[in-house]
């Protein structure tokens, strides 16, 4: 009787497993921002707060943080991309998640919808780093 609620265990363990890993990517968390700002208005300081309260109960995975690429929009200030990521690790950090556990997106994300979808910063709460 025990090894069949040990299997049993086991097999509900391993279900789980595999409906994590097809249960798609990450949620994201987007951190919009005005025009040509670099300041979180409260809405998206709530993002990242909810963002931060997520890594915060899954001590174990990092903070992955991209923005658009800088070719995104015609006229689109790397300056103020770079600003931007940096606002938001800073503000994860001020939430008390440990800059060891923030890690960037290697290749920026192209971004080719709307004049808006530049102006964003996107957080991710990922197993491990990107590589």
């Amino acid at each position: 009787m025990r090894r069949i609620i040990l299997v049993a265990g086991l097999m509900c363990l391993a279900g789980c497993s595999a409906m994590r890993s097809i249960s798609g990517p990450p949620p994201v968390y987007a951190v919009f921002f005005d025009d040509k700002s670099i300041v979180l208005d409260r809405d998206s300081r709530a993002i990242v707060d909810n963002a931060a309260n997520e890594a915060k109960a899954h001590p174990g995975k990092y903070a992955q943080i991209s923005g658009p690429s800088t070719k995104a929009a015609t006229g689109y200030d790397p300056a103020i991309a770079e600003a931007r990521i940096h606002l938001v690790e800073q503000t994860l950090i001020d939430d008390g998640i440990a800059k060891e556990r923030l890690t960037r997106v290697a290749e920026p994300v192209v971004i080719k919808a709307g004049k808006g979808d530049a102006q964003r910063v996107e957080i991710r709460i990922v197993d491990k780093p990107a590589t």
